[in-house]
């Protein structure tokens, strides 16, 4: 006869197992409708490919760390398969072994973050800027154009090689029979991997150095130049203990560190409560932040309804290469409201490039 503490082990135990069963991500492959579908949302089965009594699928991974999945395999009508799995044949599998599910692992990010990070938060910067940039008939507009449209090539070619590092490319065929190549984004190794992110920095902060040196449009180079520079601006404007508040931010995304300084065209009757409004080497992924109050100079001062223009000047180097921009907080009309009211907040807006 089982004790209390017995049975109550037991029930824990089982339910240690059910647990562990129902939490496996699991990706289902059939044949008959040419189709995969996953049980979690780190998994993506992007694509599927059929020929003859071969079938093949590339899943991606949707998280940066490394994880297993079961991928079962129904539909199948052959008695046993040939398995690759990345372009490596991993051995036979019977149909019965596919239908009761293989055991896949996806390797974790190799890329380095920063770059990575740079990448994402550039991609839809570039492509909104080439898209209007491409309609511009000024005479440096094709030049700008060009850099543009080899930053959308660079940016994308980043983000696919991490991508597919992550994934995992399966093909199923009859055993023996000749295997029909099935082409998905090249899956480059660590060392190769680390050597393509690195030049496609390069190659960024390079283009921004032209843009920056060689360009002599001010509007263009500089609205070119923080499309490549994910670096953004914010601020905040309100009242604590009855005076003006201020509260700004830089968030880094850009692979390189940033170095600069805020300055503000104060209203008049005030100055800035700021001891210091500069920034030095703030890393990738790091947020700069400063809050201050704005002090009357005199009795007659009248509170600023609305957040003083401000500019952030940001400076980027990697090796000869230098370039700089502009962030101001552009805050909009409807938001301007008294700082006796409400906070305004000032999203990232209009980058001017230093002249």
């Amino acid at each position: 006869m089982k004790t209390l503490g017995t049975r109550l082990f037991i029930a824990f135990a089982v339910a240690l197992v059910v647990a562990g069963t129902s939490q496996a991500a699991v990706v289902t492959l059939d044949f008959s409708s040419k189709s995969a579908k996953s049980d979690t949302k780190s998994l993506d089965p992007v694509d599927v490919q059929v020929d003859g009594k071969q079938i093949g699928t590339y899943i991606e991974s949707r998280i940066n760390e490394a994880q297993s999945f079961t991928l079962r395999v129904s539909g199948l009508k052959e008695k046993s398969y040939d398995v690759y799995v990345n372009g490596d044949y991993i051995g036979v599998k019977s149909t019965l072994e596919l239908q009761q599910g293989m055991q896949i692992s996806v390797p974790g990010q190799v890329g380095d973050p920063k770059a990575i990070r740079c990448f994402r938060a550039l991609k839809p910067k570039v492509q909104n800027e080439y898209a209007r940039v491409g309609k511009l008939t000024g005479p440096e507009a094709p030049t700008a154009t060009d850099v543009l449209r080899q930053a959308t090539d660079w940016v994308d070619s980043g983000i696919m090689f991490d991508q597919s590092y992550r994934s995992a490319a399966v093909v199923i065929a009859p055993q023996s029979s000749v295997l029909t190549p099935m082409e998905w984004t090249t899956r480059l190794e660590p060392k190769h991997m680390e050597e393509t992110v690195t030049r496609v920095c390069w190659f960024l902060q390079k283009a921004r150095w032209y843009m920056y040196h060689e360009v002599n449009e001010r509007d263009l180079d500089s609205a070119v130049i923080v499309a490549l520079t994910p670096v953004d601006f914010t601020a905040n404007y309100s009242g604590q203990n009855g005076k003006p508040h201020i509260e700004v931010a830089l968030v880094n995304n850009c692979n390189l560190p940033i170095s600069g300084n805020i300055t503000m065209s104060m209203p008049k009757g005030w100055k800035s409560g700021a001891k210091s409004m500069a920034f030095s080497a703030v890393k990738s992924g790091s947020t700069f932040k400063l809050a201050f109050d704005l002090i009357p100079t005199s009795k007659a001062a009248i509170v600023p309804a609305k957040l003083p223009q401000m500019t952030a000047n940001v400076s980027m180097v990697w090796d000869i290469y230098d370039a700089k921009v502009k962030l101001t907080p552009n805050v909009p009309a409807e938001a301007a409201a008294a700082v006796r009211t409400k906070p305004t907040s000032a999203p990232s807006g209009v980058v001017n490039l230093e002249q």
